[in-house]
């Protein structure tokens, strides 16, 4: 489960420029998806629009290897393993939520320029990593570190 923050709420009490820088980033990173996999094997695979720059979600237990294994060191430690497991047919849904940002982050970051060059290199690093993501050979899903069955 990939939270989604209301759209509402996220304009509200986010820094415009990351707002804008991830909004867009969103729309490209489910444009990307549903070509790659209209384009593939997986196109029965029914993709909702994902909140994919958001921090926090929710797996099972035995899904924790393909992050976990993962050697990505930036912000593509989460996302590339979501595309993994788009891939391997792991049922991935998203659930709107009602998020507020910290007061104090937005009023330290909104239109200083260290962070709206963040904001700018965070989107550039999407290019080229998330096609590959989506094209290359698919990594053999790891063997879970715990049986979930019994939690679940």
């Amino acid at each position: 489960v990939i939270p989604k923050r209301t759209e509402k709420l996220f304009q509200e009490t986010y820094p415009i420029e990351q707002f804008h820088e991830e909004m867009f980033g969103n729309m490209y990173l489910d444009t990307v998806a549903q070509a790659a996999l209209s384009s593939s094997s997986s196109s029965s695979i029914n993709l909702p629009p994902i909140d994919w720059l958001f921090g926090p979600f929710a797996l099972r237990a035995k899904h924790a290897p393909l992050w976990l294994s993962y050697t990505g060191t930036s912000y593509d430690a989460q996302i590339i393993p979501y595309v993994q497991g788009i891939r391997h047919g792991i049922v991935t849904t998203s659930l709107n939520i009602d998020f507020k940002a910290n007061a104090e982050m937005k009023a330290m970051e909104e239109g200083n320029i260290d962070f709206v060059t963040k904001r700018l290199k965070q989107l550039q690093i999407w290019e080229g990593m998330i096609d590959r993501a989506w094209k290359d050979a698919l990594v053999p899903l790891p063997p879970p570190f715990v049986d979930a069955g019994s939690f679940f």
